[in-house]
């Protein structure tokens, strides 16, 4: 079990509580809610038949999937702390790693799928430690 600091009695079990379930709600947010449509439009390769013109039409499904995977991972962050302004700043900034590393894995080619998968779950691990010290250091 994962636990950062036990710094009052019992709050260990909650921050173990609160990986997991980031944990959990990645592999529901990566694999379930991602639909083929998705997969397969996030890809550049499929777009090529449409056209130079269609050639950054990948984007939107990168960002679609890659937002909505960094909204469901850290609304557990968000709701045992009701910040908003953390929340953003986590939400935004994953968006835009997860967009690279799908990227990476989809379109370049240059990671496969476990290396992608443990890069999230880093993402998520620094993300938790993030919103933790800020929480014990800052307020």
């Amino acid at each position: 079990m994962l636990v950062i600091i036990n710094n009052k009695e019992g709050e260990y079990y909650m921050e173990t509580f609160i990986i997991i379930t980031m944990i959990f709600a990645h592999t529901i947010a990566d694999f379930v809610l991602q639909t083929d449509t998705i997969i397969k439009f996030k890809q550049k390769s499929n777009w090529k038949p449409f056209g130079s013109e269609y050639k950054y039409d990948y984007i939107p499904f990168l960002f679609i999937h890659s937002f909505m995977w960094s909204f469901i991972v850290l609304l557990p962050l968000y709701i045992v702390r009701h910040d908003h302004i953390i929340f953003v700043i986590l939400v935004i900034t994953n968006t835009l790693i997860h967009m690279y590393i799908d990227n990476e894995k989809a379109n370049n080619h240059t990671i496969n799928l476990i290396c992608d998968q443990l890069l999230h779950l880093i993402q998520i691990i620094i993300s938790f430690v993030i919103w933790y010290s800020y929480y014990t250091y800052y307020i």
